[in-house]
């Protein structure tokens, strides 16, 4: 079977505590493409909204320039949902990765951002990555991934870890400068259930992000993400099961970070278990 995933996945964090996520998804099982795309909207009041676009536009190329990625979506509900940046940063690629089928880079670290939802304007910090698989996330031996970034005044600080089944741990890190200078890799990434996290670089630094919400604590191919069954049995038998967990935090250093772990295969489908347990204990 012929299979590609490409992935565009953007970020922007307001001052008040507002989140907007969006993403646009192509994946090709022989020789057809199939997209979705969609937007989340977490309110400082915990409220949320989970939007999907009435149409896709056609995938982009995995060397894209964040100029000529489409961040505009027409939503079901009759909105258009955009993002335009400003000041952005340059696009970055770790040195490795963590398997020849998987790549991960990030078109934007850090830019001023403007949101335009109807008739809706919202300013804050954006981040845009990429990721692109040319084999299913389940075939890839995925256990554990950590990751995100944090928004300081004077620095943005990108992070991940991903941890293989086999043992290996792939961690690479992006620490910027708002003059541009890029500097440290990661020794250390922990993210612990309760939403506390540190990044430990070789520089003998450490950042301690303390959770202010939960954004999202559940299947990342739920019934609000992934509303047709079909498409949730797809995503199932290609990626496997993923549990998410994403939050909301500060630093002592001030600013704003967006975060999250993610569980795949065995140890998301213990986490959900012990979900429904917990569930039907308060129920009772």
């Amino acid at each position: 079977m012929r299979f590609e995933l490409r992935k565009i996945y953007a970020d922007v964090l307001a001052p008040d505590g507002t989140v907007c996520l969006m993403y646009l998804a192509w994946v090709r099982l022989w020789r057809r493409w199939y997209a979705s795309a969609g937007v989340e909207i977490h309110a400082p009041d915990g409220g949320q909204q989970v939007l999907h676009a009435r149409a896709v536009p056609p995938p982009v190329a995995s060397d894209a320039r964040i100029s000529e990625l489409p961040l505009q979506l027409d939503l079901v509900d009759g909105t258009r949902f955009r993002i335009d940046y400003e000041s952005a940063s340059a696009p970055w690629t770790p040195p490795l990765s963590a398997c020849p089928d998987l790549l991960w880079s990030v078109k934007m670290p850090r830019g001023a951002a403007r949101v335009r939802h109807g008739d809706r304007e919202l300013f804050g910090t954006g981040y845009v990555d990429w990721v692109q698989m040319t084999r299913p996330s389940r075939a890839l031996g995925l256990q554990r991934l950590e990751w995100g970034r944090v928004h300081q005044p004077s620095r943005t600080i990108v992070f991940e870890r991903l941890q293989l089944a086999g043992g290996a741990v792939w961690g690479p890190a992006l620490l910027i400068g708002h003059d541009g200078n890029v500097s440290a890799t990661t020794t250390g990434v922990d993210v612990h259930d309760d939403g506390s996290a540190r990044v430990r670089f070789d520089v003998d630094e450490l950042v301690d992000i303390t959770p202010i919400r939960v954004l999202h604590d559940g299947d990342a191919f739920d019934r609000a993400r992934v509303p047709r069954l079909i498409d949730r049995t797809v995503c199932k038998v290609l990626g496997g099961a993923h549990w998410q967990r994403r939050w909301l935090g500060d630093t002592r250093g001030g600013g704003l970070a967006l975060y999250e772990s993610v569980l795949f295969g065995r140890e998301a489908r213990r986490q959900a278990a012990r979900a429904r347990s917990l569930a039907c204990g308060a129920r009772a």
